[in-house]
């Protein structure tokens, strides 16, 4: 379930243009470190309310004082590449796009929506062509006509 809501909050924070918005490692590390209750979720919560009040604090931050973070971060999503089928073609092409797009665009949700959009293209293309039928993820196909529309819109 935790994973489902953090999903679900990544890409609605993707679509609105904030980063990543995640709750599972905040979840994970709270178990790890003995909580076991719903009385966990609420401390951190509550933490999470007094640290909007800091906000103003980390804009004063230079955005040279994050390299060494984004770096890491970034090297951390290189590792993922091994996880990508080399021979499927549909699945390694999309997925190169995506990671190379969100680097050149500065856009994590341009460079998901490219990559998206690709995967729905060539999988629709395959299936016209194909006796092998690919199914599509409904929800993938929803999430990239709403993309479509931000980009329509301009938000």
């Amino acid at each position: 379930k935790i994973l489902l809501v953090d999903g679900i909050a990544t890409t609605f924070g993707a679509i609105m243009g904030v980063s990543t918005v995640t709750t599972y490692i905040e979840s994970f590390t709270g178990i790890a470190e003995g909580g076991k209750t719903g009385l966990t979720s609420i401390v951190t919560g509550v933490l999470f309310l007094f640290a909007v009040f800091f906000a103003p604090l980390f804009v004063a931050v230079p955005a040279s004082a994050t390299a060494a973070a984004l770096i890491y971060v970034g090297f951390s999503m290189c590792r993922e590449i091994i996880k990508i089928d080399f021979f499927n073609i549909r699945e390694n092409i999309s997925s190169f796009l995506i990671f190379f797009l969100i680097p050149l665009t500065y856009s994590i949700s341009s460079g998901f929506f490219v990559g998206a959009a690709f995967y729905i293209l060539v999988n629709v293309s395959f299936n016209l062509f194909s006796k092998e039928k690919i199914k599509i993820s409904p929800v993938l196909l929803i999430l990239c006509l709403i993309f479509i529309i931000k980009f329509i819109y301009g938000y």
